[in-house]
């Protein structure tokens, strides 16, 4: 006869485990997090669930699986994380070096000649002056007033850009007459400008690892660009020196001879 699972005393341990094992939801969705690598941060949230999952499972007593999800889980998380933690890295580095290019501004600004000319390839040095420096800072200072900074991070360095977007300073090669010529957004007084720095591929800054700068130009609120150097007289190379005059011919030795001796007396 059947035991009376109502009656007092009665033993439930033939009915304990009729139901099948379910599958942990915490394993799906660790391992769902963890997948979803182009989301930061998500793989590192499926890691964490993923472990807790396993918690859950081994307190389950074989009620729910799922052991294997929630290893994958933990484990595709964890690598992603790793990657992302590298790619983030280096992207800063990278978004440091981009905005170290424009080095020459940080150096006209401070009125630092001698850093400035560190930082130019031999052919600007051969025809830049102090006067061509001058009128470049005035006539920057005059538009956006005096340089600020550069931004600092890759959200910094969008954003401004953004900005410069709605301000119609849209970076365009074809208005500028350089091939390697490289777009930063440099923060001024007056707001956000274009700063076009023009890179020597060929020649490294003397007082950097850098590649040495041919010009630097300046987008105005015109749009139009102003020139550390005019690229025309860049492209005709520094004048050329003009020769020390010839030195006078020494004088010509007295041809009337040797002085007379005088005449000798006579008797």
């Amino acid at each position: 006869m059947n035991q009376n699972p109502y009656e007092a005393g009665a033993d439930f341990s033939e009915h304990r485990y009729d139901e099948p094992p379910r599958t942990s939801l915490l394993a799906i969705m660790s391992l769902v997090c963890s997948l979803v690598c182009f989301i930061p941060g998500l793989s590192a949230i499926g890691s964490l669930l993923g472990v807790f999952a396993l918690l859950g499972i081994s307190k389950s007593e074989g009620r729910v699986k799922g052991t294997g999800l929630a290893v994958a889980g933990i484990v595709v998380g964890m690598l992603v994380t790793v990657i992302w933690f590298v790619v983030v890295i280096g992207m800063q580095k990278a978004m440091s070096q981009y905005t170290n290019l424009g080095q020459a501004i940080t150096d006209i600004e401070a009125g630092d000649l001698s850093a400035l000319r560190g930082e130019l390839s031999s052919s600007t040095q051969a025809v830049l002056t102090d006067e061509m420096v001058a009128d470049f800072k005035a006539a920057y200072t005059a538009d956006g007033g005096a340089f600020v900074e550069w931004p600092q991070g890759m959200l910094q360095i969008f954003g401004e850009f953004m900005k410069l977007g709605k301000a119609g300073q849209q970076p365009d090669n074809t208005k500028v007459p350089y091939a390697n010529a490289v777009p930063l957004p440099g923060k001024f007084a007056n707001g956000t400008h274009l700063v076009w720095v023009v890179l020597d591929q060929k020649e490294l800054a003397a007082s950097s690892t850098r590649p040495a700068t041919i010009n630097v130009g300046y987008t105005a609120s015109d749009n139009s660009t102003i020139w550390l150097v005019d690229p025309d007289v860049l492209s005709a190379g520094p004048a050329p020196t003009t020769p020390d005059e010839a030195a006078p011919d020494e004088a010509a030795p007295d041809e009337s001879g040797a002085d007379e001796s005088p005449a000798e007396g006579g008797g």
